[in-house]
């Protein structure tokens, strides 16, 4: 087995495998991997000079930035752990995460996206951190700002600041991609077993915790997925690159960020996603893989549409023609060989079906901050709807994945829907100091409960369903609530649904919730009506409630709609208005 420490994935730039422009901060330009070498080189002397040493936990609340990336693999080298924060987070949020994690510091910077972190800090009480001993604010990285960045009086009272100053010393910052040996020499002393990094869970139904990767699991993950996602292609195709828009602090993003890096693929990275710069900079590079949201990609899919970024010609060998009537796809995404997505809104299924359709090469894929985002990817010859449907093939090919019954634990038949359950070398070493969690989410075999429902396809791929959560047992049958929605979004008067279940005369049925279309009036009735002519008895709603807006959560990945608050809501309603 390869070396497993993180470190082992900058190999393929130290053996020149690389090339110029590793890494593409958007204020910055190109940075070659001699200059990230310095960068990590000045974090790990940094965080000696500042007495960070092995064990110690350090939150990191930054954007996507190349700095990001250069602490991470520094406290790798030095067996610290990264706290990772997303920069949405507010005072409760950050309150919590810095509390659970016991994090001696934290690294921040002053602005970003009008966000004003310091303020932020004024909502959280330091009394309440007892493990918190300083606050480092980044170098330069206030927004608008340059130079060496000056801490603001009253950031957390009673605890130290400094600041993060990851400017390289002379000799640290070389041209190229030419790196002496003795500026980054290859890490042979960290433990590979060690805690790497914390991400939080997203907490839609119940409070987040704290998931612990390794170097060992993160690093071969990264290894696998440099491979399975094509980043390590080389020979007569161009060089690959990755268009970097998800947030670091999340699996999501950190784990395709790493996995481009492992194949020796250019990494282009954006601190916020804007799908006009996006369209543009693919165009521009020739990038050939985006990983995100379907949120993400309709966007994207978008403003290529009107013209941003537009670059003459497509690839040789790429047939502009389409079907399903569906427009050709833009030439600025011509050069894109892979667009790996996650669904968080299913209303935008009908676009992106209509985009692979045309061309884009789209492809659903599976994950979690517990089996690491990229877990899996759907096979690019599947015929077209099952390609779009999340799940796949696993990514490392001793991975193990079953379905059985939530009730009893019997393995279920390929074709049928159940509990999904994962075994992998990559998944993560445990929740931190929550063992309970840990008891209830493994099972006696070393299997992972992850909440979700899936099924197994005959080629010994997956599926996946639905969260468990979400799932609707009706009439004696497990409803994807989705089935429900998509019927209801076809009706007039409806933009969007969301559909959750409550307990009614004794037995669960179905409540929907909807958005009203910009264009016929909503009328509860007729969607009643009209559902009822489409949908089988047990599957139809009881009462359809219009809002402005769904209750959502922000996580890492995007905003995730709270279907757990949906379901209070419902029985609170069919409480007070109980016939429509």
């Amino acid at each position: 087995m390869s070396d497993l420490r993180l470190d082992s994935l900058l190999d393929p730039w130290r053996a020149g495998r690389g090339g110029e422009g590793a890494l593409w901060p958007s204020a910055e330009g190109a940075v070659s991997f001699a200059r990230f070498a310095g960068l990590v080189a000045a974090a790990g002397r940094w965080l000696d000079a500042e007495g960070v040493r092995a064990g110690d936990r350090v939150a990191v609340w930054l954007p996507n930035r190349v700095e990001w990336l250069a602490l991470f693999f520094a406290m790798a080298r030095a067996g610290v752990t990264l706290v990772a924060v997303n920069t949405r987070y507010r005072a409760a949020e950050v309150d919590y995460i810095l509390k659970a994690s016991g994090a001696s510091r934290l690294i921040l910077q002053t602005g970003f996206k009008g966000i004003d972190f310091p303020g932020i800090l004024e909502g959280v009480d330091p009394a309440g951190l007892p493990d918190l001993r300083a606050v480092s604010v980044l170098s330069g990285a206030a927004e608008g700002a340059g130079g060496k960045a000056t801490a603001p009086p009253g950031i957390l009272q009673g605890r130290a600041v400094s600041c993060c100053d990851l400017r390289p010393v002379p000799g640290d910052d070389l041209p190229g991609d030419v790196l002496p040996p003795d500026v980054l020499p290859p890490d042979r002393d960290s433990d590979p077993d060690a805690a790497l990094a914390f991400f939080t869970t997203s907490g839609t139904t119940r409070s987040p915790k704290l998931v612990v990767h390794s170097q060992a699991t993160l690093t071969l993950h990264s290894q696998r997925v440099a491979v399975r996602f094509g980043f390590d292609r080389g020979g007569a195709e161009p060089r690959a690159g990755l268009f970097a828009a998800m947030p670091f602090c999340g699996v999501f993003g950190l784990n395709a960020a790493l996995g481009a890096i492992a194949g020796g693929a250019a990494l282009h990275l954006c601190a916020a996603f804007d799908a006009a710069d996006a369209a543009a900079r693919i165009a521009q590079h020739r990038l050939t893989h985006v990983i995100g949201s379907d949120e993400m990609m309709a966007r994207l899919l978008e403003a290529a549409a009107r013209g941003t970024g537009q670059v003459e010609g497509r690839d040789e060998g790429r047939d502009e023609s389409h079907v399903d009537g569906g427009d050709p796809v833009p030439a600025a995404l011509a050069s894109l060989r892979l667009c790996g997505f996650a669904s968080f809104t299913p209303g935008l299924a009908g676009q992106l079906r209509a985009a692979a359709a045309a061309g884009l090469p789209l492809r659903g894929l599976y994950g979690s901050s517990e089996v690491n985002a990229l877990f899996s990817l759907q096979d690019a010859d599947l015929p077209l709807d099952e390609r779009l449907k999340g799940g796949g093939r696993a990514t490392s090919a001793d991975a193990q994945v079953r379905i059985v019954d939530a009730q009893t634990g019997a393995a279920l038949p390929v074709g049928q829907a159940g509990a999904l359950e994962i075994r992998a070398p990559t998944s993560f070493t445990g929740y931190y100091r929550n063992p309970e969690a840990m008891a209830d989410a493994m099972t006696a075999d070393g299997f992972f409960r992850t909440g979700d429902i899936g099924m197994l396809r005959p080629d010994g791929s997956f599926v996946y369903v639905t969260r468990a959560g979400d799932a609707i047992r009706l009439g004696g049958f497990l409803v994807d609530p989705a089935e429900i929605e998509e019927v209801l979004k076809t009706l007039p008067g409806v933009a969007d649904a969301q559909v959750v279940a409550v307990e009614r005369d004794g037995k669960l049925r179905p409540v929907a919730f909807v958005t009203r279309a910009a264009q016929g009036g909503f009328d509860e009735a007729s969607v009643l009506a009209a559902a009822a002519e489409r949908l089988a008895a047990f599957k139809r709603p009881v009462r359809v409630f219009a809002l402005d807006a769904f209750p959502v959560t922000q996580s890492a990945n995007g905003m995730k709609v709270q279907r757990a608050k949906l379901r209070d809501m419902a029985a609170e309603l069919l409480v007070a208005d109980p016939v429509g």
